[in-house]
């Protein structure tokens, strides 16, 4: 999505609870993310109506607690914009600036996670 310029839209969540384009620096920068990252794979067979497809699908058990809700203060104005209409959360975040922002916060040691700061 960010290689395309997609607009990633919420309606009715706030950006922290399912804005999942946060987990794209993780995997992208892999080692150099600073925060070590632990998984579990559990193996899977895909279904595609003609053919089974085995596939070890990772899962994230890293005991760090995420705090999407600092993720404004690793973007630049007008790359997340959240609000609020009669009671429903709404927000678009730009894919690829989102992306972007969030690798070259992670290079200094900035993340989401709760262990980091956000100097």
């Amino acid at each position: 999505m960010a290689e395309v310029d997609t607009v990633v839209i919420g309606l009715g969540k706030p950006f922290y609870r399912v804005l999942t384009q946060v987990h794209v620096p993780e995997d992208l920068l892999g080692d150099r993310f600073p925060v070590a990252r632990e998984f579990r794979v559990v193996d899977m067979t895909l279904v595609d109506g003609k053919a089974e497809h085995p596939y070890p699908c990772r899962i994230d058990v890293t005991k760090t607690d995420r705090r999407v809700d600092r993720l404004p203060r690793l973007l630049q104005p007008g790359d997340l914009v959240a609000w609020r209409y009669h009671g429903v959360d709404l927000f678009w975040a730009h894919a690829g600036r989102l992306t972007t922002a969030l690798c070259e916060a992670a290079l200094k040691g900035r993340t989401t996670y709760a262990d980091k700061t956000l100097a």
